[in-house]
């Protein structure tokens, strides 16, 4: 809809809907039953006799020859390769709404104010419906180095409000804490803290993985868009801000987002439904662009182009290593943490956890200052345009990625943080020669 207001045409007001499906690709299926797209990582200890050459590589029926004479032992499965039947699937889309108000001064001059809303719908996922049943949450969950030393993140021991274990993990030691109880002991528990023999036999682990639409999913985008435009014939100039919101606590409209490192999801893995909630990553809130440029001497053209971001969100992670770690609680009451051993977390292997709140930190701004000069020769056919471009004149430095981890594998003994390691930076100060040859 476009409203003349002022009867000139030189103050128009602008609404827009539109819902827009998103196009089907294979990567919704991945997860179906068949697929065949990912598969388990497994992790095994060597015990046999050193061998010189480091490049050394056994087959699988190798292993598994070793491992039946016991120098192999498969210590640790992360489960990537979760699959499930195509159930309640539609089609996702974006619902769309836009209003803006544009106004022209004179020929040359055009002023616009747009907001954009969009909310995706139907985003999908691999969901469990059997997750409230199949895990059980504890409170206070105190989370160690293999050495029983506290992880530590911006000076305090990581203590997580809640957590979820896995019942499969907890079934297998209170069977082994029945049949083999020598293999149990206050400092090696069977047993979680705080759970009733009665409790314990009422667990049950029966996943039921299913591919389908996540009324739960949510995926949010607000932005307000300022835009000032100069058009002469010499010469023209523009500036441009953008406000935005993204927020949710899905990333993706199908699959995991990048946090997820490859898993099935947080419908699947309720430990990473832990502070899921917040701003969405990928997104500048604040983006300011200026730009200028025209007809220069001597028959050269050029431009300067000025652009500030304010900081993407970014969020600190914990992976779960049930090889590098162990935990304890806090009982009610209590005043010495429960011993409650790694071994409780091997359904969680590779599992991440959002240690705060999704969107809690934020990359630094940053400004970039690009030039553009190009001269064109002509002959009577053809033309030859020869560019230089230089990029980033005010050598911004600023962090454009950083490890969201807490707990990477080279800190795993001493238990400090490697958060916060630079992992990738503004694209230093470069000068671009170019030809462009046209017949």
């Amino acid at each position: 809809l476009v409203v003349d207001l002022d009867q000139r045409g030189t103050l128009v007001a602008k609404a827009h809907w539109g819902r827009f499906h998103q196009g089907m690709f294979a990567a919704f299926f991945d997860r179906a039953d068949g697929a065949d797209v990912f598969s388990d990582e497994q992790r095994w200890h060597y015990q046999g006799a050193p061998f010189t050459d480091p490049r050394t590589r056994f087959t699988q029926a190798e292993r598994d020859q070793l491992a039946a004479q016991g120098q192999f032992e498969l210590v640790q499965t992360i489960s990537l390769s979760e699959t499930g039947r195509v159930e309640g699937y539609r089609q996702p889309y974006v619902d769309q709404a836009l209003i803006g108000l544009e106004k022209t001064l004179g020929d040359s001059w055009k002023a616009q104010a747009l907001y954009l809303r969009r909310r995706n719908r139907n985003m999908v996922a691999l969901v469990d419906r059997n997750l409230a049943s199949n895990w059980t949450e504890f409170r206070d969950v105190r989370l160690l180095t293999r050495f029983f030393t506290p992880i530590r993140f911006e000076g305090e021991d990581l203590v997580l409000d809640r957590m979820w274990i896995s019942n499969q993990d907890i079934m297998y030691w209170w069977a082994i804490a029945q049949s083999d109880p020598t293999r149990c002991s206050p400092t090696r528990p069977c047993v979680p803290p705080g759970m009733t023999p009665e409790e314990l036999e009422a667990l049950t682990y029966d996943p039921d993985y299913v591919v389908t639409t996540v009324p739960e999913a949510r995926r949010e985008f607000d932005q307000l868009q300022l835009t000032l435009e100069a058009r002469y014939p010499n010469w023209w100039a523009g500036a441009s801000a953008a406000i935005s919101r993204l927020e949710g606590n899905f990333n993706a409209i199908t699959g995991p987002d990048d946090y997820t490192t490859g898993g099935a999801g947080p419908w699947v893995r309720p430990n990473e439904q832990l502070n899921f909630e917040g701003p969405l990553n990928n997104q500048s809130r604040l983006e300011l662009k200026i730009q200028a440029g025209g007809l220069l001497p001597w028959g050269f053209r050029g431009g300067a182009f000025l652009t500030f971001f304010e900081g993407d969100r970014v969020t600190p992670t914990l992976a779960i290593n049930p090889l590098l770690m162990e935990m304890s609680i806090l009982e009610a009451g209590g005043t010495q943490p429960t011993p409650f051993r790694g071994y409780f977390l091997n359904g969680q292997a590779g599992h991440r956890i959002f240690i705060r709140s999704r969107g809690a930190f934020q990359y630094p701004s940053r400004a970039a200052l690009d030039l553009h000069l190009e001269r064109s020769l002509f002959g009577r056919s053809s033309e030859l345009v020869v560019t230089v471009d230089a990029f980033n004149l005010l050598g911004g430095d600023a962090l454009t990625s950083i490890e969201t981890s807490v707990n990477g594998l080279w800190d795993a003994f001493s238990g400090s943080s490697p958060f916060g390691a630079t992992r990738g930076r503004m694209a230093p100060r470069a000068l671009r020669l170019g030809a462009l040859y046209r017949f």
